[in-house]
Order: structure tokens, then sequence, then C-alpha cells
């Protein structure tokens, strides 16, 4: 409420308004001290529930689904809705053998992906050397895939 009365804006409650008077500013500190535990409350029970379906395995562990599978698109994370594109999947599957089996590496898939006229999976035609890498490092090609995996940690010096 201090920044925005700094550059102007004026902040009104309807059900209770707030004046200059300690009291009322005192409520004011105690509301928005409550809301904020009500937020971290309500974020980490939403992170609870998702791990717990991400491990009896009713939620997909991905936001964007992987090149070579389509999700239903009223229900993007439903496991029973996943689907393989045999397409896209015939293109994964050459993309490890031209890796593995011939030996090219992820620049030279790349720019034969590119030559051949192969789609992306947003349907254009430029192949990213780094897409590429990423996409014969993913783990979910091989029958794993991880929730939660990535984490924050706090910054040394």
């Amino acid at each position: 409420m201090e920044e925005f009365t700094q550059v102007g804006c004026l902040g009104v409650f309807l059900d209770r308004p707030i004046s200059q008077d300690p009291h009322d500013q005192l409520l004011l500190q105690i509301r928005g001290a409550v809301a904020e535990y009500e937020r971290a409350l309500i974020a980490d029970r939403t992170r609870r529930g998702r791990m717990a379906k991400l491990r009896a395995g009713h939620l997909l562990p991905w936001i964007h689904t992987p090149y070579g599978y389509r999700c239903d698109p009223q229900y993007p994370r439903d496991p029973p809705r996943l689907r393989i594109e045999e397409p896209e999947a015939a293109i994964i599957r050459q993309m490890f053998t031209w890796y593995a089996d011939e030996g090219l590496s992820i620049h030279a898939i790349a720019a034969r992906l590119m030559r051949m006229r192969i789609p992306t999976y947003h349907g254009g035609l430029h192949w990213q050397p780094a897409t590429v890498g990423g996409m014969l490092r993913n783990e979910v090609y091989a029958g794993t895939a991880y929730g939660n995996r990535d984490y924050e940690v706090e910054p040394t010096r």
C-alpha cells in the first residue's frame, strides 16, 4: 500500500475503509500478514497435491508435450489421453539411428532434417542443433519421465 501511495495510487477497501489512524494501520498490517500466510499455505498445498498426483501416475510431468506425442487439448496432463504421433515418432527413431548407428553429429542431424524438409514440433523447417541435442538427451524417449526435477538453489558467492 505504501508503494502504491508513493506513485500516486489510492487503495480503497470496500469492506472497511482504512484511515491513517494507528489502529487502522495496525489492522492493515495484520491483514497483509494473514494474506501472505494464506498464499504460502495455498502454494504448499498445491505443490504437495501435484506431487501426489505425479507419484500416483495421474498427472504427466511436463507442461509442453515432447515431439512425437500428443495430448488431449482439453486434458493436457492426463496420462490415459496421451498418444504417440506416429509420423513424428518415426522421425525420433530415425534421429536416434543416425546418432547411434551412423555416428552423425547433432549438427549433421539438424542439417539432414532440414534437407529432408521435416517439420519441427511447431511446423517450421529450421532445426536448431540445441533442439536436436535436447531431444536425444530427453529421457522420455527411453521411457522415463520425471516430475519436479528442477529446483531452485541459493547462489553462492
